[in-house]
């Protein structure tokens, strides 16, 4: 699980911008929340703001982490309107009982890692208050250095300031390093982004259905409960319809998304053919989801209202906020204004809101716990704060007035 994450100098983004998913002392919702040493992490975060705020680029600040970690191939999302083409990261993470935190500042116009460190982060179990570092690994301007032993200049000449330092580097099995490298490896992998607003990739939903049987139970119910006018939901190697639909596949080859198959009014049909496009974006995520869930991902959704009604977007976040989910998150943007739900779905400190610093020309994020409304003790954990937003009390919302271009577009010449 991911409990903080901070980026700087990535796409809309100049300053420091940090992300927190440790929980405030809030005592509302606590099934939003897992249990941690000495702390709280919250399961969920959802991210509001007008278009053009940055929503969308936090989401893919911590997608693009996962490929600087593995060393994966990715744009230069380095700020377009600074001179400065170095990112940076900083990242806490916890897995298999251990916390770490890595570091690293990349320079995505040479295309090579200027600075790197991981270290683990011991809770002293005397006093919790108090967490001991010991770095693993370093690469810094001077050489490299694995666990507190400087290296050669050869070895440093030899790793390739181009690949991530823990990527190439092979330590004994089982030693501590060891395991700390496949600890990295796995949160890296661990982190999932979809686009709602794109097309989705239904293979992983295809390849569950196809050999995982309890995973293939939960996503026709996952199909059946989201749209009420599907009376079964399948997938199978053959092709299956038994209303003649000739004239809707002059052309089109037989694969397997067209092998999804669904039941209306008792006729089978395929699914990708007949059924609108928010069903299809439900079976396509639906995979992601049993396996974010079941295997403790970070899924990142952008959009997450896309084509669906808000009825299911609630029911999502709330199976991720829900007490038998323990080790998965989910991460959010959307412009639905009803997930600003703090009476019954989210907790303020999971709310983080975007908008334009207009002295700096960037992107900025503010958590809603740390807003204060009209009460002198700041947001209450209970009110209807969708005023609140729609009133621009969180920053600024679009005004528009579109009555003009309506008349010259309506006005003769």
């Amino acid at each position: 699980m991911i409990s903080k994450i901070s980026f700087k100098n990535f796409k809309t983004f100049t300053e420091r911008t940090s992300i927190s998913f440790v929980a405030t002392p809030i005592k509302r919702f606590l099934c939003n929340t897992t249990d941690m040493p000495n702390k709280k992490i919250l399961k969920t975060i959802g991210i509001y703001g007008p278009n053009n705020t940055g929503k969308t680029c936090a989401i893919l600040a911590i997608a693009n982490l996962a490929n600087i970690m593995l060393g994966r191939p990715h744009e230069n999302l380095s700020n377009s309107f600074i001179d400065d083409d170095v990112i940076e990261y900083e990242v806490e993470y916890y897995i298999d009982k251990q916390f770490y935190r890595y570091y690293v500042q990349y320079d995505c116009k040479n295309n090579k890692y200027i600075q790197e460190q991981l270290l683990s982060l011991t809770t002293q179990e005397s006093n919790p208050s108090v967490i001991s570092e010991k770095v693993l690994i370093k690469r810094d301007q001077d050489g490299i250095t694995i666990s507190g032993s400087r290296q050669s200049k050869d070895l440093a000449v030899l790793l390739a300031n181009n690949n991530p330092i823990i990527m190439t580097v092979r330590f004994s099995e089982g030693s501590l390093l060891d395991i700390a490298k496949k600890h990295y490896i796995e949160f890296a992998n661990s982190i999932v982004p979809l686009r709602m607003d794109l097309s989705i990739d239904p293979s992983k939903t295809i390849e569950l259905f196809r050999t995982d049987e309890k995973a293939a139970k939960f996503i026709k119910e996952f199909v059946k409960n989201c749209d009420l006018h599907i009376e079964d939901f399948s997938w199978d190697d053959n092709f299956r319809t038994d209303v003649d639909i000739s004239d809707k596949l002059p052309g089109m080859q037989i694969n397997n998304e067209l092998k999804f198959t669904s039941r209306h009014y008792g006729h089978y049909v395929p699914s990708f053919i007949f059924d609108s496009v928010g069903t299809k974006k439900l079976i396509a995520i639906s995979g992601y989801i049993y396996d974010a869930i079941k295997n403790g991902k970070l899924l990142l959704i952008d959009e997450i209202d896309s084509s669906l009604h808000h009825i299911i977007t609630k029911a999502l976040v709330a199976m991720f906020n829900n007490s038998l989910n323990e080790l998965s998150q989910l991460v959010f943007t959307t412009h639905d204004v009803l997930l600003l739900d703090l009476k019954h779905l989210m907790r303020k400190d999971q709310i983080y809101l975007t908008d334009i610093d207009d002295n700096k020309n960037a992107s900025i994020v503010i958590r809603l716990s740390d807003i204060s409304s009209k009460e002198e003790n700041g947001i209450r954990g209970d009110e209807d704060i969708v005023d609140y937003y729609l009133k621009g009390r969180f920053g600024a919302i679009p005004s528009p007035d579109l009555f003009d271009a309506l008349v010259e577009a309506t006005t003769n010449d």
